[in-house]
């Protein structure tokens, strides 16, 4: 044979052997079949050639290597050893020791030393609450008879969260000088107290013969006003008007008539 030609993988044998000429081969290299024909009008020849073995089978137990690929026949098992390290074995034979734990039933224990292995997301069904362990201790999930976990605060008698004010706010409280120490008519500003709904206003009287009117009045605008009530000062000393239960958007102190004496209002307002 001295001439190679394409193997025709697509035509029969007996077709492409028919189209060669004497001395042309045509090789198929991934089985190793070769179609030729001779050069020469003898009987016999001699030819050399190499080819690939691609396909072992494998009849008996035991393994074949072929390279860095290791075909084994299905007798092997994992190889564990006794500290439940898994060893792989790579194409040298080397050890691999992985630092995976192999999970099973014996990989803790609830309320002893946490082994430090991987943890098994387990969870332990109770009514009542589970004993307490202690610190450091494995510990199981707590969930109820029905798979529902349980999270801290929760009520297992009335089966609800408890909620516990531990930083409760103050009643919201203002106080407020509406008039200091006046000796003419006039309003005071308006003060907003629609957060509160509880108001107590203490008038402050001194120097009074005669005296005058001081009035409470609330505006929903602070344009409008409405007289909530009207003191006539005759002496000195103090006066109480008190709002409970009304909700005012403004409220303001006015001394609508005054012959003498000095006034202030005061305003104490809550919920």
């Amino acid at each position: 044979m001295t001439t190679e030609v394409a193997y025709k993988s697509a035509q029969f044998d007996v077709d492409q052997l028919a189209a060669l000429s004497n001395g042309e081969f045509a090789i198929d290299y991934d089985t190793g079949r070769i179609r030729y024909c001779k050069a020469t009008t003898g009987t016999s020849d001699t030819c050399n050639y190499t080819s690939r073995q691609m396909n072992i089978e494998i009849t008996a137990g035991g393994n074949v290597t072929i390279g860095d690929v290791k075909v084994t026949d299905g007798t092997e098992t994992a190889n564990v050893t006794a500290s439940n390290e898994l060893n792989v074995l790579d194409s040298n034979s080397a050890d691999i020791k992985t630092s995976v734990e192999l999970i099973d039933d014996t990989i803790g224990t609830i309320d002893t030393a946490f082994s430090g292995k991987v943890s098994v997301n387990g969870a332990k069904a109770e009514s009542t609450v589970p004993t307490e362990v202690a610190d450091a201790d494995a510990v199981a999930l707590w969930v109820d008879t029905f798979g529902r976990q349980i999270v801290a605060g929760f009520n297992q008698a009335i089966d609800s969260l408890d909620v516990n004010d531990v930083s409760p706010a103050l009643l919201q409280t203002s106080e407020q000088t509406l008039l200091s120490a006046v000796t003419s008519t006039g309003a005071s500003s308006d003060f907003n107290v629609l957060n509160y709904n509880k108001m107590t206003f203490f008038i402050v009287a001194s120097s009074v013969t005669d005296g005058g009117t001081m009035k409470i009045q609330s505006s929903p605008d602070g344009t409008n006003y409405y007289d909530e009530d009207a003191v006539s000062v005759i002496a000195d000393g103090v006066t109480k008007i008190v709002i409970s239960e009304e909700k005012h958007k403004y409220v303001r102190a006015n001394l609508t008539a005054r012959t003498d004496g000095t006034y202030s209002v005061f305003m104490i307002a809550g919920n």
